[in-house]
């Protein structure tokens, strides 16, 4: 398998029981596979992933599969701070028909590198689908650079790499000198254009819920050479992920597409809620150009 395009790390919605939302997570599916998209992430960073019990994962997974019904492609977050149960979701996720899984590197204990290769390997050796290392140091605290690349990159099964990181010298690094043979698709919404001119495969990002059809045409254009029509987007996505930080992100994407229609809830704590009132972000994206982009989610979309 081989990543390439725009692909979601899915929000999770919630129904007003709290609990996990699966016609939710169909109309979603729908709304950005018709937007162009080629993939999701679920139970990342912006699904919450960490914030959610293994039941909920497991029902989060069976949910997208049913949902997306082989019209893209479901990449499932598997890590948790527990081996076991790193290798126990992904066992589902594969028995429930994802195409891959991923995971974050072991976090909170201090881990040497061979334990970090060795973890992998686990997880590698544990499904009969794509395993992909899920680089994201300003979370984990864990980076996943040359040193550890080039010790992950024999692993058979281990497919590629989540690169989140604003270190583009090293993205390039790692595409064109350690991983040629790996699939790495970039996690940094505000410089998709840029991390894609490097090497990177695709791209995987929270925003592409709410601009679904700008990240699948930046992803378009920069594989037609296009970059000048990569550039101009993505200036777009960035004026619009400028806004969203001053709000706070998750519950920004989150309130966009409740206005859209959509069934989503609230993030869960510790997520803080949203910084202001949601009519000062609404205008705010006006401002911002929100309005007269495509391929953006809009009132009446779900």
């Amino acid at each position: 398998m081989h990543i390439n395009g725009a692909v979601a790390a899915l929000i999770t919605p919630y129904a007003p029981s709290g609990g996990i939302d699966p016609g939710a997570v169909r109309s979603l599916a729908d709304f950005q596979i018709a937007q162009g998209l080629s993939g999701f992430l679920l139970a990342g960073s912006t699904g919450e992933g960490l914030l959610l019990t293994m039941e909920e994962r497991m029902r989060l997974t069976e949910a997208a599969v049913a949902a997306v019904d082989g019209r893209a492609r479901v990449i499932v977050h598997v890590g948790a701070p527990a081996t076991r149960d790193c290798l126990t979701l992904a066992r589902h996720a594969a028995a429930s028909g994802a195409d891959a899984v991923a995971a974050i590197p072991p976090i909170y204990y201090h881990n040497s590198r061979a334990s970090v290769v060795g973890y992998y390997r686990q997880l590698a050796e544990a499904v009969p689908i794509p395993a992909y290392a899920y680089h994201i140091p300003s979370a984990t605290g864990v980076p996943l650079y040359r040193d550890v690349v080039r010790d992950l990159a024999p692993i058979p099964n281990l497919a590629g790499l989540k690169f989140t990181d604003t270190n583009l010298d090293e993205l390039h690094y790692l595409k064109t000198e350690i991983t040629p043979r790996l699939n790495v698709v970039f996690g940094n919404d505000e410089t998709l254009a840029a991390g894609l001119l490097l090497g990177a495969d695709g791209g995987v990002g929270s925003t592409y819920n709410v601009m679904p059809g700008v990240y699948a045409a930046i992803c378009a254009a920069a594989a037609a050479g296009g970059w000048d029509e990569a550039r101009r987007l993505q200036y777009q996505a960035t004026r619009i992920i400028n806004v969203l930080k001053r709000f706070g992100v998750f519950p920004s994407i989150k309130a966009i597409l409740g206005r859209a229609g959509f069934t989503v809830g609230a993030c869960r704590q510790p997520i803080e809620p949203l910084q202001g009132d949601p009519a000062a972000l609404f205008a705010a994206l006006r401002a911002a150009g929100y309005d007269q982009m495509h391929g953006v989610a809009r009132p009446g979309d779900a």
